[in-house]
């Protein structure tokens, strides 16, 4: 699998979550993960080069952890912005 993900990129680098981010993670496989890397929110893998480069980023959610929340079926478009609202204020509590 490529080990980036362009949907993951499109966002403005922030620590704001953004619904292309959580697309990106929901369609990335479950060992993707969101992560805040120098102040800015990003999905990257847990394993290969992309995690190296990644190391000691702060993981605020994995792709597991995203998919559940998101609950069983398809995410409708309103369920993709209150995740990405939901994750930001995650972001936010852990001081970000």
């Amino acid at each position: 699998m490529n080990e980036q993900m362009p949907e993951a990129e499109s966002g403005a680098r922030s620590t704001e979550v953004t619904p292309d981010q959580v697309r990106a993670l929901l369609s990335a496989p479950d060992d993707w993960t969101l992560v805040l890397i120098e102040g800015h929110a990003e999905v990257v893998p847990s394993t290969g080069p992309a995690a190296r480069r990644s190391a000691g980023a702060l993981e605020v959610a994995s792709g597991r952890d995203v998919a559940h929340l998101a609950g069983a079926g398809p995410a409708t478009e309103d369920d993709v912005v209150a995740l990405a609202s939901r994750l930001s204020t995650m972001v936010a509590q852990l001081g970000a």
